[in-house]
Formats: structure tokens, sequence, C-alpha cells
């Protein structure tokens, strides 16, 4: 919209009257399949708009029977604790005892931390199918992580849908709203 303001004067240039600007509908249409997705694992469309590995990583925990934070969130603050309750009794006997402890310290830390990525990615694994539906839904309302209208054009939705698709999105869609429309199939 912001280049017919520039080409203005071009319009008055040559005595045509310049054309009035109206801002397209924008949707982005959700089929069945979709929505019994989002349903199945309480997603919503928002939830895309975020990076979707972090929204995978969120249902596996959300549907596995173990709780990755509860199983590691208590051990490494315990770890850490014990470390650090160490360090008076192994300054008293020899200082230089403190330098060995925190590398001790780190490399544990490290492994747990370690650990714990190896679950998740395990649980993820354990998770597969759940997670490719996640990773349909996601390329089918954001195609290459863009907005469908600038991915898909109507012949993507013709093919699958037939003709009557033309006559059911000209009653579902409405062309005086300027706000993004979620549209279900």
């Amino acid at each position: 919209m912001a280049y017919f303001a520039q080409l203005k004067s071009l319009y008055q240039e040559v005595g045509i009257p310049q054309p009035i600007v109206y801002p397209r509908a924008s949707a982005t249409i959700i089929e069945e399949k979709v929505e019994r997705v989002f349903d199945r694992f309480s997603l919503n469309l928002l939830d895309f708009f975020r990076d979707v590995e972090i929204v995978k990583e969120r249902v596996a925990a959300r549907i596995s029977d173990i709780s990755i934070d509860e199983l590691f969130g208590g051990t490494l603050s315990t770890l850490q604790e014990t470390l650090d309750r160490m360090k008076p009794s192994l300054e008293s006997i020899d200082p230089t005892l403190i330098g060995a402890l925190e590398n001790v310290s780190r490399k544990t830390l490290s492994g747990v931390e370690g650990l714990k990525e190896k679950v998740v990615a395990a649980q993820l694994r354990q998770h597969e199918v759940s997670l490719r539906q996640i990773d349909k839904s996601s390329n089918h309302v954001f195609p290459s992580g863009n907005f469908q209208e600038r991915e898909l054009n109507v012949l993507f939705f013709l093919n699958k849908y037939g003709l009557e698709f033309v006559r059911w999105l000209s009653g579902e869609l409405a062309i005086d709203i300027f706000k993004h429309q979620i549209i279900r199939l």
C-alpha cells in the first residue's frame, strides 16, 4: 500500500485518477484434519507463530508419562548445594582443593545437563507419530514458515475440494474485515 502514496504525483502527471486503495482480505484456512490435531494437543494457530520445535517439546512433555522437568528439576540444584556444602571443609583442609571441587562440580552438572538433553531427545522419538502430525499441521498453516496466502494459491484448494471451494470461500471470507481471519473447512 505504501507504493500507492509514492505514485500519487505520477498519476497526476499523466492525468489519470488514482485508484482507491482497498486492503485485501487476509486469512488462514484450517482443514478439518489440522483442526483435529489442534484439538488433540490443545493447540491453536498462535502456537505456530513460535518455533515449531518448542511446540513439539511442549506437546511431548504434556503427553509423556514422565515429566523431564520434575525428573531433573531438583537434581541439579541438589547436586550444586551438596558440592557447595563441601567447600568450607575442603578449604580448611587444603585451599588448593577448591579448584578441583569447582572442576568436578562443572563436569558433574554438565554431565547431568547432557543426560537431560538425551532424555528429551528420547522422549521426542517416543512420540514421533504425534510430533509428525504437529509438523504437518505447522506446514499446513505456515507453509515454508510463511503465511498460507503467500505460499499457496487457490489452485491448491481447488485441486483438493473442487470448484465448489470458490463459492464456499466467498461465503466465508469477509472482505470488509481487515484483520487476519481464520476460516475452518
